[in-house]
């Protein structure tokens, strides 16, 4: 049941937003960048970001690993836009890993 609503939902979203997407354009990083940051122009990326962006926007993610113990990670990740110069977002992630059973930490595979 819960499979269906999901679909049903899906499919409501992406026709209420289907007329939407004649507006949207992007364009590729500038072609200096490119060999720089080793991006491939047939696969464009895409970030949601919670700081204010605009489209075309130049930026660069640098995700590193802070902290590494047994059954988990700690990640930061700083998200800069390269064109003004300015960080957008900070952000600090813990992944554990768990049983998929019970939900319980377990090692890292």
């Amino acid at each position: 049941m819960r499979a269906l609503l999901n679909r049903v939902l899906y499919e409501l979203v992406w026709w209420l937003f289907r007329p939407f997407n004649a507006f949207i354009r992007y364009r590729n990083a500038p072609e200096p960048l490119i060999p720089g940051l080793g991006l491939d122009p047939a696969k464009p990326v895409v970030f949601v970001l919670s700081m204010p962006a605009y489209l075309d926007d130049v930026i660069q993610v640098q995700t590193n690993i802070k902290l590494s113990k047994n059954a988990s990670l700690v990640f930061t990740q700083k998200i800069l836009n390269l064109e003004k110069n300015t960080v957008l977002f900070n952000a600090e992630v813990k992944v554990v890993s768990v049983l998929k059973n019970n939900l319980k930490p377990c090692a890292i595979p």
